[in-house]
């Protein structure tokens, strides 16, 4: 009796994994890495059913926190679907800023990541793709008039996404509109992002005195 007694107060001890942290690799060639405050949105699928649906993450200090605890059955594995930037609801569709020469342009930047057969760990590390087209604008100044905008026309800026397939095209029916570029180098060089498409680009150029 006191063999059993002695068997039965030893206690199981369990693994506290804390909560779901995101380390992301991110494909950017000349642009800037996550920055403090930016937002993702995550799901997490566990045997078909949902885990976490669009759930909030905040980039801080290299990392992607949530307040979300892991599963507590660290064996079983799930799927991870992220996407930046973080709106109210997963989108289907999306919409690039037509003004994009301020913040405009950084909230246009749709990126997706998509991993399999994650198991409860310290990090989860996932590769951030870019969904859509970035388009450079060089300018041959050679009236040396300072230019003051430019205006990238004829493009489609609504589209249908999927971030699991990373697919994106432009909304059947949507209108052309224009897109206010983003200044990189004064008089030389703005950018703009825009849905992948086929089409006729044309830029205006806006010079000082007009």
């Amino acid at each position: 009796l006191a063999a059993v007694l002695t068997a039965c107060s030893v206690d199981t001890p369990v693994k506290v994994l804390g909560n779901v942290t995101i380390e992301p690799v991110i494909t950017r060639a000349t642009e800037t890495d996550f920055e403090n405050s930016d937002a993702i949105g995550v799901t997490i699928t566990r045997a078909g059913t949902a885990y976490a649906t669009n759930e909030r993450m905040v980039f801080e200090n290299g990392a992607f926190v949530s307040k979300l605890p892991w599963y507590r059955d660290g064996e079983q594995s799930s799927d991870f679907v992220a996407y930046y930037p973080y709106a109210e609801s997963v989108p289907s569709t999306f919409a690039v800023a037509s003004d994009q020469s301020g913040e405009g342009y950084g909230a246009s930047d749709l990126m997706a990541a998509v991993k399999k057969d994650v198991t409860p760990q310290a990090s989860v590390s996932m590769v951030f793709k870019h969904l859509l087209t970035r388009i450079v604008i060089d300018i041959d100044n050679q009236g040396g008039a300072a230019v003051q905008g430019v205006t990238l026309r004829n493009s489609v800026t609504n589209a249908i996404v999927n971030l699991e397939t990373g697919e994106c095209f432009p909304a059947l029916g949507a209108s052309e509109g224009d897109i206010e570029a983003h200044k990189v180098v004064d008089n030389a060089r703005y950018i703009a992002i825009v849905i992948p498409q086929t089409v006729k680009f044309t830029a205006a150029v806006k010079l000082q005195g007009g």
